[in-house]
């Protein structure tokens, strides 16, 4: 009996099984053919992300009665992966073309390479991110972060406060350490090294000799301190709670710098029988110019005291912890689009309460509101004032000389609106120019004025625009004052009626004549379409990644040529400089070993994907 060929089949000629063995009724399945459409699309869908432990949940939970084989998932998974990632696992070809794309735009991007053309340093900066360095380069807070990726280098996001009091980054920078040169190059690179600036960090040796540079005013975090002093208290006995209550009086209340100075002198001969106290307040009295409020409380800062709005930040970016072990298996693509993806959530938020405050009149931000209201709240409090001509001397207690007084108020200074020589008004500028002066200095001021279908009769400095406004928006607006004379009444019913009145007056002209009949129809059909068109309205255009970008040049300098993955090596990962210091451990280990006895069986171990 022969067989003849007609055709070759290169799949089987007969279907596989739709399910594999069945537990209880749930099935294994081992192979890709043996999924739905859907099912693979879940999977690979998830191969981006580096969740290896969930996928199974989300797959299974979705598809109830189908269990999935580990080889199975990481084959599809390691499929997503390579479609989003490329082939390349540290997607150096993907960063760069991110990168130059953020250049080309108008950004800033530098890195610096070591003698054998692996990254060490990056600094990036996205166009939007410039208005904000640009619009608000008073206040600058750096506080680096580990374990953001999977290579050793230390994040440093660069974070301002806006008009709204909210933190945004401003700049990236990455680099092996928190070092001198990468800080003061980000400064430069991002238009931060503004003369007389305000420059808060934690205790980095990096960072003094930087603001001395810049002519920046340095000012510490004090929660470093804080922990220094509860660490330090053992030893004390009966004297901890003053000694503690002491120094953080020291570092937190209002004095003169003439009192803080005798006190911390007292502090070191009250407590001198522990050494370790004695070394808190040491190092209080050394770095006393940027940590005790008798010296820092002059200084612009936003009324920060410790660097908890930039640590705030990196929470943001950890996502609360949550996000903790998946940020150690990032590549610098997968982290740089994380990061953009953060600053584009916090302009959408900002733009959300500017819309929100523009539509309640309101002329400063419901932070300076709320700072405003704490301090009227507490207004009774401070009853005893003297006025001398345009000086108004404000007090708590009865005034004998007022240069005492805690509050010298001056009501009609040369800037024309009311200033005072308190720490708390001069820490914060509020109520005052340096915050709430004008909402209109915020970046996205005219994206909330085109959300709004209005626009600003005195106009925006065209530095602080993101973005000119469309031709729609303007076709289709009203004026600022005009849109805040408007009463709007409470009830939803009270509204109605004031409408239906407004139209019955001039109903009867509008009738009678069909030129403003055509006009007042055309009109009310242009406000009727514009309710829900969004190119009317307006909205945010968010950052666009390179993939959705693909008409910018790319520009690439000079000493790169081709593919930037042949020349440019990613950086030390930070399990290849485990597995480097293990190996030196491990064989230090087996020497020893040898030398006591001889022929230890060892186990193999593997490594699982799925647990």
């Amino acid at each position: 009996m022969s067989y003849t060929v007609t055709q070759i089949m290169l799949t089987h000629s007969h279907s596989l099984l739709v399910s594999g063995p069945s537990v209880l009724g749930t099935h294994l399945l081992k192979f890709a053919n043996q999924l739905t459409t859907n099912e693979i699309e879940l999977i690979q869908g998830l191969g981006r992300y580096n969740l290896p432990s969930k996928v199974r949940e989300i797959a299974e939970h979705q598809n109830p009665g189908r269990m999935y084989s580990d080889n199975l998932l990481y084959r599809l998974m390691d499929r997503g992966r390579r479609l989003f990632l490329g082939s390349d696992r540290d997607s150096m070809s993907k960063f760069f073309d991110l990168c130059y794309n953020v250049r080309a735009s108008g950004g800033s991007f530098e890195y610096d390479l070591d003698t054998s053309m692996t990254l060490k340093s990056i600094i990036l900066q996205s166009v939007a991110m410039a208005t904000y360095s640009k619009a608000y380069p008073d206040f600058i807070l750096c506080d680096g972060t580990h374990n953001v990726s999977k290579y050793t280098l230390k994040l440093m996001p660069f974070t301002v406060v806006d008009s709204l009091g909210r933190n945004t980054i401003c700049g990236i920078a990455l680099d092996q350490s928190e070092n001198a040169e990468i800080v003061k190059q980000s400064l430069r690179g991002f238009g931060l090294n503004v003369t007389g600036a305000t420059f808060m960090t934690d205790g980095g040796s990096a960072y003094p000799n930087v603001a001395i540079e810049c002519n920046m005013i340095h000012v510490l975090c004090t929660k470093h301190f804080e922990k220094e002093i509860v660490a330090n208290c053992s030893g004390l006995g009966p004297l901890a709670a003053d000694y503690r209550r002491e120094c953080f009086a020291l570092i937190y209340d209002n004095m003169t710098p003439d009192d803080c100075d005798r006190r911390l002198s007292l502090a070191l001969a009250t407590f001198a029988q522990s050494d370790r106290a004695c070394k808190s307040i040491q190092s209080i009295w050394t770095h006393r110019s940027k940590v005790c409020r008798a010296y820092t409380g002059s200084i612009f800062t936003c009324s920060c005291l410790a660097t908890q709005r930039g640590e705030s930040v990196n929470y943001q970016i950890k996502e609360h912890g949550h996000k903790k072990q998946e940020l150690r298996k990032f590549n610098l693509f997968q982290l740089f689009e994380h990061l953009v993806q953060l600053f584009t959530r916090q302009q959408t938020k900002a733009l959300d309460e500017l819309v929100a405050t523009i539509m309640t009149k309101a002329e400063w931000s419901s932070y300076v509101e709320k700072r405003w209201r704490a301090s009227y709240s507490i207004m009774h409090e401070w009853s005893f004032v003297h006025c001398d001509g345009d000086m108004w001397y404000v007090s708590d207690v009865p005034l004998v000389d007022v240069t005492v007084a805690r509050h010298h108020v001056e009501l009609n200074p040369a800037e024309a609106f009311p200033t005072c020589n308190c720490y708390d008004f001069l820490s914060s500028m509020i109520p005052c120019v340096g915050i709430c002066q004008r909402l209109s200095r915020h970046p996205l001021y005219l994206g909330a004025l085109k959300q709004l279908n209005v626009t600003d009769p005195h106009g925006v400095d065209d530095a602080y625009q993101l973005s000119p406004p469309s031709a729609a928006s303007s076709n289709h607006s009203v004026s600022l004052d005009v849109y805040k004379k408007v009463h709007v009444p409470t009830s939803g019913a009270m509204r109605i009626t004031k409408f239906r009145n407004a139209c019955s007056r001039i109903e009867q002209q509008v009738a009678n004549n069909s030129h403003l009949y055509r006009l007042f129809m055309a009109n009310l059909a242009a406000f009727e379409n514009g309710i829900g068109d969004e190119t009317v309205r307006g909205s945010l255009e968010p950052f666009r990644l390179p993939q959705d970008a693909a008409l910018i040049p790319t520009l690439r300098p000079e000493a790169i040529v081709g593919n930037a993955t042949d020349v440019v090596r990613p950086p030390v990962t930070s399990s290849s400089k485990k597995r480097k210091c293990d190996n030196i451990n491990r064989s230090k280990l087996s020497n020893c070993l040898r030398q006591t006895r001889t022929a230890v069986p060892t186990k193999m171990k593997r490594k699982q994907y799925f647990s």
